[in-house]
């Protein structure tokens, strides 16, 4: 034992390291190169999951209310053709001012219609309706491919409403079904 310099002093222990047994000096720079390594597999792991998870969850939570706007639609494009004066735009209930309260669940859906020109065809009840639902951004590309979808801010306390459009035949016009999220 060295009685003129003690234990603690900082030279004495990094030398001591070193100096103790010949295989930390030789799997050191190992050590670090495996630690690294972990590293990155454990950051490529994470990823995968959280996009997978991300992926997964949007497609339950959003395939539901895809498949019921786009039957709602179909539904509605049936009945304008058969009665064309009523335009197959009214909709399926009751509804408040802005629809069902956010986190609700209600399965209620926003109808409007659109003729071939874009122009909004009124029912009486699209003044109640949230002003960004009643945009006619979908009606081009909805002529244009047969359907179309977006999802656009509601404002305020609604929140977002997913908006499918379907074009009816010939050209006659677009009813878009729009659901809150």
């Amino acid at each position: 034992m060295n009685w003129r310099r003690p234990d603690w002093w900082p030279l004495r222990r990094a030398r001591g390291r070193f100096s103790r047994e010949p295989g930390v000096a030789l799997f050191h720079g190992l050590r670090i190169r495996l630690t690294l390594w972990y590293c990155v597999v454990l950051g490529v792991a994470l990823l995968l999951f959280s996009v997978s998870l991300y992926l997964l969850v949007q497609y339950f939570l959003l395939s539901p209310i895809e498949d019921a706007a786009a039957m709602q639609a179909h539904d509605h494009v049936r009945q304008w053709l058969t009665d064309p004066l009523d335009h197959g735009c009214r909709p399926p209930g009751p509804q408040s001012q802005f629809g069902p309260p956010p986190g609700q669940g209600s399965k209620s859906m926003l109808v409007v219609c659109f003729d071939q020109n874009g122009s909004l065809l009124s029912y009486g009840n699209t003044a109640n309706l949230p002003p960004a639902f009643l945009t006619n951004t979908l009606v081009p590309s909805a002529l244009q491919s047969g359907s179309a979808t977006d999802i656009v801010d509601g404002g305020g306390s609604v929140g977002a409403i997913y908006r499918y459009a379907q074009a009816v035949p010939n050209h006659q016009g677009v009813v878009v079904i729009g659901t809150y999220i």
